[in-house]
């Protein structure tokens, strides 16, 4: 028999065994979807059960997405292979739903069924150690669970999708959100998601190199609380409310001095009816004409109401005598207007240096609380090993072993969070300062140093005394 037949009789046996499982799909109805005589269907494949075990042999994954080899972005990669192995389930939905059904009844289809999710996990378990060699991710403790997690997700949304469906994403968003929660699990922070993605394109031993060669910045809380008023978008603020109190108030007080304006016109007339009429009574004999002086065309009312061109200048004086007590009330509103600005200034920048103080003294004190913690790590340490030694040679109990153990293992989350702690409060002092936030930073005012209260206190920018 021809190979398509064969393949005919197969994908038959799978539809009619995901619509009625194991005991409903008859070889006879088998052979009639597939169209062919049922003594076809037992002489390749010489029982019913032989066919079905084929079928669900069939539910092994072959070509799905590979995994890289080299991970450079994360995400992409995962969310492809989980959108692979997702659609794969879904193909073949009603066949693992029969089979996952009749395994306590058909218990020899169990190694077949379970193969694809074993070498889907050996498949993503092995990323994952990749990730870790890499730098991505700190820890592989809890990658077993996790790897479980994104599995079981992928194959009940697969499964049960069709019959719940407000229980899950849409599917096109689906994988993506999946894998984002499996990189959340294994402790994949937001700033080792930027250095996934190449925000940030070098390795961990470049990083650790382009550190190196970067001098660490010298702070003090000083040159802290300087830069604070200086920066601060507070203060600024309130510097400008300054200035623009003191135009109010010199506005104000200018309505108390003389009011002076003047006005200059100039005007050209093309024609003017009045040179016409000197024009008419002016005789040639008159010695204006020939520039001489004297004569109509000479006289005052000629040059005002028959000149070609006129300038004007006009001068206006005004006094403020009687305004009701309007002008004295506006001049106490401006300075007090001006206080306020000014008391909003020196409010600003004393919550600016209240601020930054206390960052400065929180990336102070992360510091000590991190050498505290590395101490006791290295103390719990050695205790760890004397008792070691001591159960080797047969002086301590297991018990004290294990004790040992456990306070090891009780100090290293301590200096996790101890070093999370100093991380975010130097990035609350960076960010307060407008500082680049991966440039190494050195502090130098230790916590008992008083050498910031003797500051000078700077007062609000004034445009005038």
């Amino acid at each position: 028999m021809s190979e398509p037949t064969r393949q005919q009789i197969l994908a038959a046996a799978a539809t009619v065994y995901a619509e009625s499982g194991f005991r409903g799909a008859t070889t006879r109805r088998i052979a009639e979807v597939a169209g062919v005589n049922e003594v076809t269907l037992f002489r390749l494949f010489g029982s019913k059960a032989n066919l079905i075990d084929e079928v669900i042999r069939s539910c092994r994954q072959g070509d799905q997405f590979p995994l890289a080899d080299h991970p450079v972005d994360p995400e992409a990669e995962l969310t492809a292979w989980a959108a692979a192995s997702h659609a794969f389930m879904v193909e073949r939905r009603g066949m693992l739903r029969s089979a996952v059904a009749e395994l306590h009844e058909h218990p020899e289809h169990s190694a077949d069924a379970a193969d694809h999710p074993i070498a889907s996990f050996r498949e993503l378990r092995a990323y994952v150690d990749r990730l870790h060699a890499s730098g991505r991710i700190r820890s592989t403790h809890e990658a077993n669970p996790a790897c479980t997690m994104l599995l079981g997700t992928l194959f009940t949304d697969a499964l049960h999708r069709d019959m719940m469906p407000s229980m899950f994403p849409p599917v096109a968003e689906a994988p993506r959100a999946y894998v984002r929660l499996f990189l959340r699990a294994l402790g994949a922070t937001a700033a080792l998601v930027l250095l996934m993605l190449g925000a940030m394109v070098v390795t961990p031993h470049a990083a650790i190199a382009q550190q190196a060669t970067t001098a660490p910045t010298t702070l003090s809380l000083s040159d802290a609380l300087k830069m604070a008023e200086r920066r601060n978008e507070g203060v600024a603020i309130a510097a400008a409310g300054v200035q623009r109190a003191l135009g109010q108030q010199t506005q104000v007080d200018a309505q108390r001095k003389p009011q002076i304006a003047g006005t200059v016109a100039y005007q050209r007339a093309i024609q003017n009816q009045f040179a016409e009429i000197t024009q008419r009574f002016s005789s040639p004999s008159d010695s204006s004409s020939g520039g001489g002086g004297g004569g109509f065309t000479d006289s005052p009312i000629a040059r005002i109401f028959a000149a070609p061109t006129t300038a004007i200048f006009a001068l206006n004086a005004t006094q403020n005598l009687y305004t009701a007590g309007r002008i004295p009330a506006a001049r106490a509103g401006a300075r007090a207007g001006r206080s306020a600005a000014e008391i909003a200034y020196t409010a600003a920048t004393s919550q600016a240096a209240l601020e930054v103080a206390q960052a400065y003294f929180d990336a102070v004190a992360s510091d000590q609380f991190v050498a505290i913690a590395e101490s006791s790590l290295v103390l719990v340490d050695r205790t760890l090993a004397q008792v070691q030694l001591a159960r080797e040679v047969g002086t301590a109990a297991e018990f004290d072993l294990l004790r040992a153990t456990v306070a090891r293992d009780n100090q290293r989350p301590v200096v996790i969070r101890a070093e999370g702690a100093r991380t975010a409060a130097y990035l609350r002092l960076k960010q307060l300062l407008d500082l680049p936030l991966n440039a190494p930073l050195t502090l130098t005012t230790p916590i008992r140093d008083d050498a910031g209260g003797a500051r000078e206190s700077h007062g609000p920018p004034h445009a005038r005394g």
